[in-house]
């Protein structure tokens, strides 16, 4: 099957959102404030959704710090910062 194929070199790049209600939204943001990429979870998988590394412009992300929220109706609005290193 396809994810037990050999991959050279580190793969593709992702970031996963993990511990996600079923139905969530998650927006990134670079610290100044500007949206960077939305995310829906769904609930079609366990409760993570992986993100690419590409803006909603389809452009490789910059290194350096950002912003996610993620929102879910019934729970309270969860923020936190992660940084991207090339």
């Amino acid at each position: 099957d396809r994810e037990r194929s050999a991959v050279s070199g580190r793969g593709e790049p992702r970031l996963e959102f993990r511990g996600l209600p079923s139905q969530a939204t998650i927006r990134i943001f670079t610290v100044v404030g500007e949206l960077v990429q939305t995310l829906n979870h769904d609930g079609s998988t366990d409760g993570y959704v992986t993100w690419n590394l590409r803006t909603k412009d389809n452009l490789d992300v910059a290194p350096g710090l950002y912003v996610f929220r993620v929102e879910a109706a019934g729970y309270s609005s969860k923020m936190g910062k992660f940084a991207i290193i090339k």
